[in-house]
This record gives C-alpha cells, sequence and structure tokens, in this order.
C-alpha cells in the first residue's frame, strides 16, 4: 500500500468529502476541511505565516488521512527562524486499524517540511497523538491552563 503526502488542491475535494463520509460511518465526529483553502491564514504571496492543507493518498485518489501546516516566524535569541505547528493530524486508522500508520506518516511529514515544529493542545498523556509524539522522541512538557474570571456575574451569565 503506497501513501504519498501531497497539498490538497482542488481536485481531491471530493476525495476529502469521501474520506470525511468513511469517518462519519465509523463514528467519528472528525472531518477534514471540505475546502482546500484554509479560511484562517490562507497562503498569500510574501505572507510569513500562513496555513496549508496536506493529505496523504493512496493510488492517487484515496485521502486516507491530512493536516494542516502552520508556517510562522518565532523569535530565538535575537534570530527570527522559521518555525511549524502540525494542526489536527487526522487520519482513518481511527475508525479502520489498517491505517494506524498514517497519523505517523503525516508527522514525518511535517518534520521533512518544517524541522522545528511545536505542538500545544493535546489533550493530555492518554491522547493519542500525544503517544505518537513520544514515540517520534518529541520533547513534551505540560502546561496547566489557568485563567481568573475577573466579572464571576458577567461570566456565569454568559458561559
Amino acid at each position: 500500500m503506497s501513501i504519498v503526502i501531497k497539498p490538497y488542491s482542488k481536485d481531491l475535494i471530493e476525495a476529502v468529502i469521501d474520506f470525511n463520509e468513511r469517518l462519519k460511518k465509523g463514528g467519528s465526529t472528525f472531518r477534514l476541511p471540505r475546502s482546500n483553502i484554509p479560511e484562517w491564514l490562507p497562503k498569500i504571496e510574501n505572507r510569513k505565516i500562513y496555513q496549508e492543507y496536506l493529505l496523504a493518498i493512496q493510488d492517487n485518489s484515496i485521502v486516507r488521512g491530512g493536516y494542516c501546516l502552520k508556517h510562522q516566524e518565532f523569535s530565538f535569541n535575537g534570530d527570527i527562524i522559521p518555525i511549524g505547528v502540525p494542526i489536527f493530524p487526522l487520519s482513518e486508522g481511527i475508525i479502520d486499524k489498517t491505517y494506524n500508520f498514517v497519523a505517523l506518516q503525516l508527522l514525518t511529514d511535517a518534520l521533512k517540511r518544517q524541522p522545528l515544529l511545536y505542538g500545544l493542545g493535546l489533550g493530555g498523556k492518554e491522547e493519542p497523538i500525544y503517544k505518537i509524539y513520544k514515540a517520534l522522541s518529541w520533547s513534551t512538557i505540560s502546561i496547566p491552563f489557568y485563567f481568573k474570571v475577573n466579572h464571576p456575574v458577567n461570566f456565569l451569565r454568559n458561559i
């Protein structure tokens, strides 16, 4: 089974719709975007912060997974360098164990495209994505999420 990771182009929209339908039938609530152009931070010429969608394609036409790669620049010790964040890698492995390897393939692809990656909001150490990051020997730290409610009455009325 040969799977290639390539940018989500307009000609693959129907294949993504088919993929999403398989996920739905398998009981998953997760979906890949129907549009091949990100609504937030689409790639625009000369813009250094943007997102792109990439798909895992089998036999040139069957989508088995995908992810969004956000490109941006960060300052480290005064040096501005490009980094990335793979957002929501999703594979058919969540409903069919035959495709478990696809999630790993997606993250490996992200590393090839941008060797300096970070991830946030993994949901906890029990989540499959966290386990994949650990399997890839990524450094991980838990960052607690705290917030202070300044106006509790207004907050409680609006949650």
